[in-house]
C-alpha cells in the first residue's frame, strides 16, 4: 500500500472527487476489513461495518486536511473505533414490543 497515494486520494476525496474515493476504496477495503475482523468474526457484520466505515469516511474526509495525522493510520483508527462502537451498542430492535 502506497501511503502517499492514499494521502492524495483522501485529499482529493475531501474536495468531493468520487473517483478518488473509489480508488481509496479499492486500496483500503481489505486493510479496513482486516481491522474490523479483529473485533468480530461474523462475516455479515464485518461486511456491513465495512460499508458503514466508508460512508463515514466519505462524510468525514473534508475534515482530513485539518488533522495532523497520516492518512492510513487515521483511516484504520476510524475503522477500529467503528468496530469497537458496534460491539458496544446492541442492534436496534425491529419491533417496539420485542
Amino acid at each position: 500500500m502506497d501511503a502517499d497515494a492514499v494521502e492524495k486520494m483522501l485529499q482529493r476525496s475531501a474536495l468531493g472527487n468520487r473517483r478518488a474515493f473509489a480508488q481509496l476504496y479499492d486500496i483500503m477495503a481489505l486493510p479496513i476489513y482486516a481491522v474490523i475482523l479483529t473485533r468480530t468474526t461474523n462475516q455479515a457484520q464485518a461486511e456491513r461495518l465495512l460499508l458503514e466505515v466508508f460512508l463515514g469516511l466519505w462524510e468525514r474526509c473534508p475534515l482530513y486536511p485539518q488533522i495532523r495525522r497520516s492518512a492510513v493510520p487515521w483511516i484504520l483508527a476510524y475503522a477500529e473505533q467503528a468496530a469497537e462502537y458496534d460491539e458496544l451498542v446492541p442492534p436496534a430492535s425491529t419491533s417496539r414490543y420485542s
